[in-house]
């Protein structure tokens, strides 16, 4: 599976849980967020699915070149 790199802030809401990808700035704020990527790797030996998280990166372009190091 190659997923396509999603932007993620660390901005809260007023009960204090962080918004993530729902943060409205994502969309209108200019270098708000950062990159980040997740991908499939080989079983854990307990047999369980592993999809690690890479990031954060400033650009999808960086994303975007380290996903490809880390699948080829």
């Amino acid at each position: 599976m190659t997923a396509r790199p999603y932007r993620e802030c660390n901005c809260r809401d007023p009960v204090r849980k962080r918004l993530r990808s729902a943060c409205p700035k994502l969309t209108t704020v200019k270098g708000h967020g950062a990159w980040y990527f997740r991908y499939d790797s080989p079983p854990g030996p307990d047999g369980k699915r592993r999809q690690p998280v890479a990031g954060p990166f400033r650009t999808r372009r960086e994303a975007d070149q380290e996903q490809a190091t880390i699948l080829a």
